[in-house]
């Protein structure tokens, strides 16, 4: 997720950020690179990029949870395997089968739904300081 942000002075923007014990920031040329504090990250908090632009402006990036995405791919991986050795062993119905083959599904659309409501809420923290 990307989003520029107006504020009123950018360097007080980031002086912001960086006393704000709601956030841990690594700083380098190019702006700061943030982990979120909050309780919301399953396995590890989104990352953070922040960007000054001008003296009027910065650029947020929130990319996902490497972490995450990693164990959700593994699920997925683990609960195909079983139905896949279902198929071929002719152990599970029809109906089990497309079931397990469907049910990591479910935690992807949960998983897309609480990550943009985290990403809203770092938003809406960042956005306090303009």
């Amino acid at each position: 997720m990307k989003k520029t942000i107006n504020v009123y002075n950018a360097n007080e923007f980031f002086k912001s950020i960086r006393n704000d014990e709601m956030f841990r920031v690594k700083e380098d040329e190019f702006g700061l690179t943030a982990r979120y504090n909050g309780v919301f990250g399953l396995l590890e908090s989104p990352r953070i990029r922040a960007t000054l632009l001008d003296e009027k402006s910065a650029q947020i990036i929130i990319s996902p949870s490497i972490l995450l995405i990693i164990t959700s791919t593994f699920f997925t991986l683990f609960f195909w395997t079983i139905a896949l050795l279902g198929i071929i062993l002719n152990k599970l119905n029809t109906p089990l089968i497309i079931g397990v083959f469907l049910l990591p599904s479910i935690m992807w659309v949960l998983g897309i739904i609480s990550s943009r409501k985290i990403n809203k809420m770092i938003l809406d923290e960042f956005e306090k300081y303009e």
